[in-house]
């Protein structure tokens, strides 16, 4: 049997807004490249967890940072995305289920 979700990677980045990064779970990003494109999503910026860094996320205001609902964030990555939150409030974040 495959537990694997199915449509929640799809409705994150759908619902993500303009020239949003969009964090994946893994360095692999052929596969949610191609997602994004086929929906439509090209202005979607995918990067590795690796990415989610103080360093890459305090001198940035974005838009919107989604994190992919399977992603396992570490202490630093967490920080990093509060980083984002306190230099851009308005921007959306939306975190995975698995972040801490």
């Amino acid at each position: 049997m495959n537990d694997r979700q199915t449509g929640r990677t799809t409705k994150q980045m759908l619902e993500a807004p303009d020239d949003s990064v969009f964090v994946w779970v893994n360095h692999h990003l052929a596969y949610p490249e191609m997602l994004a494109r086929g929906l439509g999503r090209d202005d979607l910026r995918i990067k590795p967890p690796s990415w989610l860094t103080h360093r890459n996320t305090r001198a940035r205001e974005l838009p919107g940072l989604v994190i992919d609902h399977a992603a396992i964030l570490d202490d630093d990555q967490v920080y990093a995305v509060s980083c984002v939150r306190i230099k851009t409030p308005n921007a959306k974040v939306s975190e995975g289920e698995n972040g801490k």
